[in-house]
């Protein structure tokens, strides 16, 4: 069980006041202190999205923060951005725009946690976005182009077009992890790079200058079945760098303020807005920088045969709908209801004391043929590729067929 203590209620409550600013841009739109609603081509207000600076004043940025319904430590650094904005906490020049998610969906979540002492994992998990719900992880590469089908499409046309095209690929993107770790940045390698042109770009772009983080992800690009990241898919001017910060477990209050120096940090480096002194105080602390590059990807079986790196045709075939659940350790799996005889039978071949230590837990080891998950029904074992780290866990033990989650992503350092 999530315990949910008065610090999280707190922040909870906080997010939820700047949430309903957000939901009427137009109310929230205060001309004498440059805030902005923002309207696409035929004059209607973006939902959930705003202007600070005159638009075209200088360098121009994004900030996403929420657009996962359940990782809300994003919106809460845009609240702590608004309120120095209004006290006269702002960059010369620069023009800053930003958007947060569903906002009903995440207002329901909200709702949910600060009435609750404890909440199951199981309920915490489902509650983070799916597509239906504006997961813009799931976004389609040719999103400005395709036929708008679905309030989801249309809404993710309207911050790709009106709030990232401007930003030229500028952007801050404000996660939590599904389960509680340190802070992190990800971010996309561009075509034809090499690891180490991508740190080489990264650092000498000054983005990340600062940031109190230890462990940056290097990800290969393409699709991710067929969809990616709504900051992927607007390519930017030359040199401009667009950064996703995980900063630490969803239901980890120190997760709020973690965004809120990440966000101080970068937009000092990117328009030259001061941070308050507590963050500039912070940077003096040096930080051990770790780079890792991801070289599998262990999606569900639900997706399709061709977005898997290391599973063969034949392996693909037999997992095909069935559930996995991650091999957590073997108080976990004996608790897990379900299996099939033949499931259980491959439980009961594997050695205990192998997994009674949690073995998927963010960067640490994992070597090549350890089990990563087993299928509730087949018994089939989903196994490490070759020798790595893992990386970007999933949410949740069971990795249900219809929420086509990552379950597990392998990398090494650099």
């Amino acid at each position: 069980m999530i315990e949910i203590g008065e610090r999280l209620k707190s922040g909870l409550r906080d997010v939820r006041g700047h949430l309903e600013l957000l939901a009427d841009p137009l109310a929230a739109e205060q001309p004498s202190h440059g805030i902005y609603a923002i309207r696409d081509s035929h004059g209607d207000i973006v939902p959930g999205a705003l202007r600070y600076g005159e638009a075209g004043a200088g360098s121009r940025v994004a900030i996403l923060g929420g657009i996962h319904m359940n990782e809300m430590a994003g919106v809460f650094a845009l609240l702590k951005f608004h309120e120095r904005w209004l006290s006269g906490t702002r960059p010369k020049s620069g023009t800053i725009y930003i958007a947060t998610g569903h906002i009903e969906r995440a207002l329901e979540f909200i709702d949910l946690v600060i009435t609750s002492d404890q909440i199951s994992p199981r309920v915490w998990g489902p509650l983070r976005a799916t597509k239906d719900h504006c997961n813009y992880n799931r976004v389609a590469f040719d999103i400005l182009e395709k036929p708008l089908s679905s309030d989801f499409d249309r809404h993710a046309y309207q911050i790709v077009k009106h709030v990232l095209k401007p930003a030229n690929g500028m952007v801050l993107d404000l996660h939590n992890t599904s389960e509680d770790a340190a802070p992190m940045v990800t971010l996309f390698m561009d075509k034809g790079e090499t690891p180490e042109m991508s740190i080489k770009r990264l650092h000498d772009g000054g983005v990340a200058r600062d940031l109190p983080i230890r462990d940056f992800i290097f990800w290969k690009p393409g699709p991710y079945n067929g969809m990616e990241s709504i900051r992927s898919v607007v390519r930017g001017a030359p040199g401009s760098i667009s950064i996703l910060v995980e900063n630490g477990g969803g239901a980890n209050p120190d997760s709020f303020n973690n965004a809120d120096i990440c966000t101080q940090i970068w937009l000092r480096n990117v328009l030259g807005m001061e941070p308050e002194d507590h963050v500039i105080a912070s940077t003096r602390i040096p930080v051990e920088r770790h780079h890792y590059i991801e070289t599998s990807e262990l999606y569900h079986p639900a997706v399709k045969p061709e977005d898997y790196t290391d599973l063969p045709a034949d392996i693909f075939d037999a997992a095909k709908g069935d559930t996995f659940i991650l091999v957590r350790d073997w108080d976990s799996l004996n608790k897990t209801v379900g299996w099939s005889p033949e499931a259980r039978q491959v439980l009961d071949t594997l050695d205990e004391r192998l997994l009674h230590k949690n073995r998927l837990d963010n960067f640490e080891p994992i070597r090549q043929g350890d089990v990563i998950a087993i299928g509730l029904e087949t018994g089939l074992k989903l196994c490490a590729p070759h020798d790595g780290v893992v990386m970007m866990v999933g949410a949740s033990p069971a990795i249900m067929p219809a929420e086509r989650e990552t379950f597990a992503n392998i990398g090494v350092l650099l």
